[in-house]
């Protein structure tokens, strides 16, 4: 076995007669071929899923027709059209890759074949059907097709599976690129075809041949019997122990895991040409596949069962989410949600963003609402339903109660302020990570002011610029934020968050009428150097500082030691603040 060839028929026009011609594939030097797998046309996944981006213009990725096969030893990316050529040969994982489990094969062969099946059948953990896939039974079979349980022991060696698709990359955009899934054992790989760019016209006959590398890899807890693509950026694979994963493949992370123990899929076997050692007896060359049992189509997956075949579909993330809010997992939903966000719209976003730096994004988003796509809209709209319900589901305010027997306060925990300050986190943290400080500061900040709890949140934004995650504040509320620390009579609060601000960002009309009112000069050091490149008119006012403070103690004839001892204080600390900017 091993031999492949291509077939191509003709029909004549005389006799209306067909005639076949043959072309070798690989002559039988590789071994038995024991997968095989076809790349759809790119315009016939465009027709199915809409128009998708290819990353260039260069036409030989609708000329070139590209199968992979696989032999027991390697697995090979072959050109169909315009002509038979191997461009590629993928060899299959080292032994520890397809099997991680550690026996001795040679001296416990019998053994180590009946109790590898079993062990892994018995240690997969039942999962409950996930709302975020629905499931439909169409009309039953009207055959009566073989069919085995899964967790039954299994001949080794393993299969390869193979799976071709038109799949979306990390930082490529919205182009899609072939990449074929392998999965050989417990080993999962992906081998991506990138074809070069066109820099014009291509010679005469030339062809722009694919160049081929591994592209990500990860292993499955079990041994992987059917593989198959969903769509543009998700992967479907069915393990021996009945587990059925959907991985996201962008971001390569598990997006549901559902026990199909009970779906008894219909299967297919064949006789090896040359059994191994470890599976050498009577019937031992026999091996089943579930390649067949497991097909998408239209971004729905068909299984094929004994008596029905079913459908499987993915929600799209909106559905998800819904999902969620309806069943009140709000902060589910706000995490699911912001990695959509980190997964799909900063992986895939608009070209003319990335044409800007990072500061003239920041503000951008602050000031052009035009820039926010559709789903940036719909995911702050998510965000206020929740703060909006939170607010109105807010419990009472509690004050502590004095106690006569013990001449003391209780300490009663104060459940609404614990309640708000969750609720600025959640906040902060959902507005920082899809960078809408518009909407922070803006209708968030808002109805924090309206509910009374704005001090609740000016605490939480204090936290969140200290450690370096918030870089603007808004004039609005950084006039709060001022009288807040005033009324708490720590006003050198304010100068460290400047510290940790961009100069750039900043309103420098009312950020330096501020901090001159309140005569905070480390502030006005920091934005005077740093964001107008003044460096001499912080001294100036600081000079004036000092001259009014000295002034205003000799013109104080009689004044007590306390108001002595304070005034000394100040003309101190202005003392030391212009030594330490001199330096």
């Amino acid at each position: 076995g091993g031999l492949v060839n291509k077939l191509a028929f003709s029909k004549g026009m005389l006799w209306s007669t067909y005639s076949v011609e043959t072309e070798c594939l690989l002559d039988g030097t590789a071994g038995q071929i024991l997968a095989m797998e076809a790349l759809p046309p790119l315009d016939f996944v465009e027709g199915k899923c809409g128009s998708t981006g290819t990353g260039g213009s260069d036409g030989s990725r609708n000329t070139i027709t590209l199968i992979a096969l696989s032999s027991d030893r390697s697995s090979f990316a072959v050109s169909v059209e315009p002509k038979v050529s191997v461009l590629h040969r993928w060899a299959r994982p080292t032994a520890e890759r397809i099997d991680p489990t550690v026996f001795d094969r040679c001296e416990q062969s019998t053994q180590a074949s009946s109790n590898y099946a079993s062990t892994y059948a018995s240690s997969y953990v039942s999962s409950c059907a996930s709302s975020y896939l629905s499931t439909s039974t169409y009309a039953s079979t009207a055959a009566d097709p073989k069919q085995v349980s899964l967790g039954q022991p299994t001949p080794l060696p393993f299969l390869p599976c193979l799976s071709w698709g038109w799949a979306l990359v990390s930082g490529g955009g919205n182009s899609v690129t072939p990449i074929l899934a392998r999965a050989w054992g417990s080993c999962l790989q992906f081998l991506r075809a990138s074809f070069p760019d066109s820099d014009g016209a291509p010679d005469d006959g030339a062809i722009n041949w694919p160049a081929f590398g591994l592209h990500d890899e990860f292993n499955a807890p079990s041994p992987v019997v059917a593989l198959n693509w969903l769509g543009k950026r998700s992967l479907v694979y069915l393990t021996i122990t009945n587990e059925f994963t959907i991985v996201d493949t962008v971001i390569m992370t598990m997006q549901e895991n559902l026990d199909f123990s009970s779906m008894n899929l219909v299967y297919a076997e064949f006789a090896l040409s040359r059994p191994t050692t470890s599976t050498r007896g009577p019937g031992s060359n026999i091996c089943t596949t579930f390649m067949n049992s497991i097909r998408s189509s239209d971004d729905r997956l068909m299984v094929l069962c004994q008596e029905e075949v079913k459908q499987i579909t993915v929600l799209g993330m909106r559905q998800q989410i819904a999902s969620l809010e309806e069943g009140g997992q709000w902060l589910e939903a706000l995490a699911l949600a912001l990695d959509h966000f980190e997964s799909t719209i900063v992986s895939q976003e608009d070209r003319r963003r990335d044409q800007i730096s990072k500061n003239e994004q920041s503000e951008s988003m602050l000031s052009d609402p035009s820039l926010l796509s559709e789903d940036e809209v719909w995911m702050a709209e998510l965000l206020m339903r929740y703060l909006k319900l939170a607010i109105e589901n807010a419990p009472e305010s509690s004050s502590p109660q004095f106690s006569f027997s013990t001449n003391k306060f209780s300490d009663t925990i104060n459940f609404a302020h614990s309640h708000f300050e969750m609720l600025s986190g959640v906040c902060f943290e959902y507005c920082i990570v899809t960078r809408r400080l518009d909407l922070l500061f803006g209708r968030i900040f808002q109805c924090f002011y309206e509910a009374r709890y704005i001090n609740v949140f000016l605490d939480v934004m204090e936290s969140y610029i200290l450690n370096d995650k918030l870089k603007y504040v808004a004039p609005e509320a950084m006039a709060l934020f001022v009288e807040h620390c005033k009324d708490i009579k720590d006003l050198q609060v304010v100068e460290r968050c400047l510290l940790h601000m961009e100069t750039n960002l900043m309103d420098f009309d009312s950020i330096l009428s501020l901090l001159k009112k309140n005569l905070l000069f480390t502030g006005m050091f920091h934005v005077y150097c740093n964001g107008l490149d003044d460096f001499v008119s912080p001294m100036e006012l600081l000079f004036e500082g000092l001259f009014d403070a000295t002034d205003d103690r000799s013109n104080r004839r009689r004044v007590d030691i306390g108001e002595r001892d304070a005034n000394s204080n100040q003309l101190e600390k202005y003392g030391y603040k212009a030594l330490l900017y001199l330096e």
